[in-house]
């Protein structure tokens, strides 16, 4: 009887972000504002990479949550650091992450868990990037997507390859641009009123005494295969 009611339960694929003390990691209030500096040399047009990243953030405002993503235009900012502006911009050079990754989202943290701010960077340097779904280039929406996921306390989906918050992408792939349910799941886990948070997930990396810091993630699919064929 046990067995079998263990196995009609769904299974749960979304894994929230939480602090070494199991706090988890939320933003505490809404509107959260952002910018883009969408300047790369990547020969993606800067105009329809920034509509890309405010679709891509439109995407987890869904029914039911609080979640407000607030777009305030361009910035020239261009570096990850809790300095009070929150980014969405490229790296064309100099990126100091692993070159498998197409991007990295930084979150910071007071010691409750409650978000301070965020900035998402996109790998430019080692990824060749696309806004239509071509299918040979990276698609810069589908990994945006991702990204806000993260930034909205969301870890990756590791048993779900169909979620938004899945860890790994290909060239072409477009899906992560629409939530799975999996991927709404976990937004309401956070964000829907009455209901309780569960104490698991990604930990956090100390940053400085003032925050903590969370590395989000997304990596190539093709060059993680291409790595592992030659060795």
């Amino acid at each position: 009887m046990l067995a079998l009611m263990l196995l009609s339960q769904p299974v749960q694929a979304f894994e929230v972000m939480v602090k070494d003390s199991g706090a988890a990691m939320r933003w505490p209030s809404f509107p959260v504002a952002w910018s883009v500096n969408a300047q790369n040399n990547a020969g993606l047009d800067p105009n329809m990479a920034a509509v890309v990243a405010q679709r891509a953030a439109e995407a987890w405002e869904v029914d039911g949550t609080a979640v407000k993503l607030s777009y305030l235009g361009t910035t020239n900012a261009r570096t990850s650091g809790h300095d009070g502006q929150a980014a969405v911009y490229f790296v064309d050079q100099e990126w100091p992450w692993d070159e498998s990754l197409l991007a990295m989202t930084s979150s910071y943290s007071d010691s409750s868990g409650a978000f301070l701010g965020f900035d998402i960077a996109v790998n430019t340097r080692d990824h060749d990037w696309a806004l239509d779904g071509n299918s040979e280039l990276m698609d810069l929406q589908n990994t945006l997507t991702h990204e806000w996921g993260h930034v909205l306390g969301l870890g990756h989906s590791e048993h779900d390859e169909l979620a938004t918050m899945h860890a790994s992408a290909s060239p072409g792939e477009v899906h992560k641009r629409d939530l799975s349910q999996d991927d709404i799941n976990g937004l309401f886990q956070i964000y829907a009123a009455e209901v309780d948070i569960p104490m698991a997930g990604c930990t956090a990396i100390p940053k400085s005494p003032k925050g903590m810091v969370w590395l989000g993630v997304l990596a190539s699919i093709l060059l993680i295969n291409r790595r592992r064929a030659s060795s």
